[in-house]
């Protein structure tokens, strides 16, 4: 009866053993995912504002054009007037 009881007790600490290992895997698994959400958010904030600052400087442009409206502010690297 030992002889069963220390198979069936081993077969359940490999089991442990096994379902450890996976979970470790998982967290692995997770912390990449994190890692490439964080890139990619980084790089859609990036591209969110390059976006805003071409059409702002585009509407800029049309209005100084026209003639009818000064502009007080200056983006970093324009030229100033």
């Amino acid at each position: 009866m030992t002889d069963q009881t220390d198979e069936y007790l081993q077969s359940r600490a490999d089991a442990m053993q096994s379902i450890e290992g996976t979970i470790v895997e998982l967290g692995g698994i997770f912390q990449q995912l994190a890692h490439m959400i964080k890139e990619q958010e980084e790089i859609m904030v990036r591209k969110t504002l390059e976006r805003n600052f071409t059409s702002i400087s585009h509407i800029k442009w049309k209005c100084s054009k026209s003639g009818n409206i000064k502009f007080k502010f200056k983006f970093p690297g324009e030229d100033r007037q």
